[in-house]
């Protein structure tokens, strides 16, 4: 496997990210069955004043193996838009993001609208509390909303 991320600054409170990822895998249980892996991803985040807006798009590619029991290929991609609003002078953040996830199959796609409030522990640690309301396939889990809480700490 061999990938890399390449990041670019245009202005002083934009950056611009594009990924790739490309190589060969195999299961746990089927080493023989390897299949090509490739990925591709791009990003960005943008900062002015108290506001910051950041968004990813995600896709990921698994060959075909005719050893597989699973033998077709497969695709999986993803994005999301964020916008989070820090009221200063406090530590208190407020978050709204938008995710779109597909899947082949169909029972994992997923939208998703998070309304979340953050608080800035420290300068590399947050407290995050999000209610996630999640529209998939009527009657599977990823049709459930949920509460979330996290703890973020960056290093």
């Amino acid at each position: 496997m061999i990938g890399g991320r390449l990041g670019f600054l245009p202005i002083p409170m934009l950056e611009i990210g594009v990924s790739v990822a490309t190589g060969e895998v195999a299961g746990e249980d089927e080493p023989d069955a390897t299949r090509d892996y490739d990925v591709f991803g791009a990003d960005f985040a943008w900062k002015w004043n108290n506001l910051r807006l950041r968004g990813e798009y995600v896709k990921q590619e698994v060959g075909s193996s005719s050893v597989s029991v699973a033998p077709d290929s497969s695709e999986w991609e993803a994005w999301y838009a964020q916008a989070a609003y820090r009221f200063l002078p406090t530590n208190w953040e407020g978050v709204l993001r938008y995710t779109d996830f597909d899947s082949p199959h169909d029972s994992q796609d997923q939208e998703q609208t998070a309304l979340g409030i953050n608080y800035l522990l420290a300068p590399n640690a947050m407290a995050k509390l999000a209610y996630n309301i999640n529209d998939g396939v009527s009657g599977s889990h990823a049709d459930d909303d949920v509460f979330q809480v996290q703890f973020a700490y960056g290093f």
